[in-house]
């Protein structure tokens, strides 16, 4: 009974901790000057633009809060401080649990409950800095580079004619697949813009390879994520280079 019980307080402890996290994260966030853009939690959804909507549900809490001209150095200790208030409160609260669970001094099946939630909250913790590890790896690539140099470039209003986009095979580092798609589809617009029809042919390719497209399954599944891309795919083989059957599936692929 005790491991059911406990299986249930990790389930609980989805919304819990992760609507938790999000209260530090605005308090944090209001400390240094931050305002909400977006807030969906549960049923809950705003948006800074369109205020309260109706959505799904949501188990996750999502929040985003922006500051006009905020440098790197507050992002940086924000982030911290909001990481300190969690795994300090994640600690006292398992060390807790874990010696009342020890010395008795409560009902075994009420401490299983909050012992599962405690344990999903390590959890989900861990789970952060390992992604974060990775985000920092990913960035540090010559690929992540290169993104995030063209994207500061055409947020400044730069033409693509000083915009260089190098084939991504000559950058150094090994970049996630996600970064090889996004970069590829700035290398499609660059070909465009150059009026380059062959060239645009060969990102095409690669991009095909890099999204694993199966023309003969036709499958219909794809990630929201990398819409961009198929985009790409759907105005090549419509009005690039016409494939009727191509340009059909990735149509019928997004239309909704």
């Amino acid at each position: 009974m005790e491991i059911m019980i406990f299986l249930f307080g990790i389930f609980i402890g989805i919304p819990a901790v992760s609507g938790f996290k999000g209260l530090v994260k605005f308090a944090v966030g209001k400390l240094y000057g931050r305002s909400v853009t977006l807030f969906r939690y549960l049923n809950i959804c705003w948006r800074e633009k369109s205020g309260f909507s109706r959505i799904g549900f949501s188990p996750i809490c999502e929040l985003r809060m922006c500051r006009e001209n905020e440098s790197d150095h507050s992002v940086i200790a924000a982030y911290s401080i909001e990481s300190a208030i969690d795994v300090f409160i994640c600690i006292v609260y398992n060390f807790f649990m874990v010696r009342l669970w020890i010395n008795g001094d409560a009902d075994s099946k009420l401490l299983s409950f909050f012992l599962g939630i405690g344990t999903w909250f390590a959890v989900f913790l861990i789970s952060g800095f390992i992604f974060l590890y990775i985000e920092v790896k990913r960035k540090s690539s010559g690929v992540g580079r290169q993104l995030a140099k063209i994207a500061g470039k055409m947020e400044n209003d730069i033409s693509f004619d000083d915009i260089d986009v190098p084939d991504y095979k000559t950058l150094d580092g090994k970049a996630s697949q996600s970064d090889v798609i996004f970069y590829l589809s700035y290398a499609f617009i660059k070909k465009l813009w150059d009026d380059d029809i062959t060239g645009a042919g060969e990102i095409i390719h690669s991009q095909e390879t890099a999204l694993k497209i199966n023309y003969i399954d036709m499958s219909k599944e794809y990630l929201i994520a990398w819409s961009r891309a198929y985009y790409d795919l759907l105005y090549y083989y419509s009005a690039v280079c016409f494939n009727k059957s191509r340009a059909d599936y990735f149509y019928d692929m997004l239309k909704d």
